[in-house]
């Protein structure tokens, strides 16, 4: 019976110093330190590792941070950095822009047009209504110069006829063309130089008929273009004038000088005669013809005709130069 006890005491004892061992192994129990001073080197070294750390972390955070910012920065340059949305905007924008402009010049050029058009309708108006105007008074200053001449011509066939002259039929012939040209040729806005001159001879024929001395009538005719187109009648009434106050039937003093040249399309006519010694008109009627002719050479050759009529101390000069444009 001791001995079973005996046997579990040292099982028991066994027991204890086998959980003894195996917990040394797991925790060992600390050996105290050595020293004071080996103790206060280690706590130092612990506190410098844990400073160190520390630092490091700092650092590592200083680091990470710029290299948040830099990333921050980059992202931000990356947003404004136009991209391909940034350029089809500019592009519509740029397209809407050009369409304004378009538009605008459209509308301003239609503008422009329109009122160019109006200004030129009302040009053309006031134009159209000027020439009526002068094509009104242009006729009415050809009404009034044709009966004129045709009543001095009349006056002389009237005179040969009285006296029973043998020059009465031509001088009727010539009066009869005169009329034909008055009529038929003089109603065209230009005629030939040809027919004018014509016309002018006939006239200077009847005014020679009935006059005792006709040289003292001197004419020259010198005509190279003969198809020379202008207004007709812009030169009788100037001889008809020389006629008229040159007292011609004095034979002695009465003198008139006609003078017409025609070189290409300059025409000089020149005609001068006698001044009597008194105031002298063989007809008190009418005299509108040199006003007229003024008139009408205003009108016709403002730039291109040069009119001199001076009365000197023994003659009456006139002098037209005109150029046909």
């Amino acid at each position: 019976m001791k001995k079973k006890y005996f046997s579990y005491v040292i099982i028991c004892l066994l027991l204890i110093a086998s959980s003894v061992f195996i917990s040394g192994l797991i925790d060992p129990v600390p050996t105290p330190p050595q020293n004071e001073e080996t103790g206060r080197r280690n706590r130092n070294k612990e506190r410098q590792a844990l400073r160190d750390s520390l630092e490091k972390l700092r650092d590592d955070n200083k680091i990470a941070d710029t290299q948040r910012r830099k990333l921050s920065q980059q992202r931000q340059r990356m947003r404004n950095r136009p991209g391909p949305d940034f350029f089809i905007r500019m592009i519509r924008q740029s397209r809407n822009i050009f369409n304004g402009m378009l538009s605008l010049a459209i509308i301003l050029m239609s503008t422009a047009v329109g009122m160019a058009q109006m200004a030129f309708d009302r040009e053309k108006e006031a134009t159209e209504f000027k020439n009526e105007k002068l094509n009104a008074e242009m006729k009415f200053l050809k009404s009034q110069i044709n009966p004129h001449f045709l009543f001095n011509s009349l006056n002389s066939a009237y005179t040969l006829a009285y006296i029973k002259s043998d020059d009465a039929p031509e001088v009727i012939l010539r009066l009869s063309n005169m009329l034909r040209y008055l009529i038929y040729e003089c109603d065209a806005d230009k005629v030939s130089v040809s027919k004018e001159v014509t016309y002018i001879e006939n006239y200077i024929a009847i005014q020679k008929i009935r006059l005792d001395n006709p040289d003292n009538i001197n004419v020259s005719f010198k005509i190279n273009n003969s198809s020379l187109m202008l207004e007709p009648m812009l030169f009788i009434p100037f001889i008809e004038n020389s006629f008229k106050h040159s007292y011609i039937e004095n034979s002695e003093k009465g003198w008139i000088d006609i003078l017409l040249n025609v070189h290409d399309k300059d025409i000089e006519f020149i005609v001068k005669n006698s001044l009597p010694e008194k105031d002298f008109s063989k007809d008190k009627v009418g005299g509108i013809g040199l006003e007229n002719v003024k008139r009408r050479l205003e009108l016709l050759y403002h730039k291109d005709h040069k009119l001199i009529v001076e009365k000197r101390e023994k003659e009456f000069f006139v002098q037209l130069n005109i150029s046909i444009v």
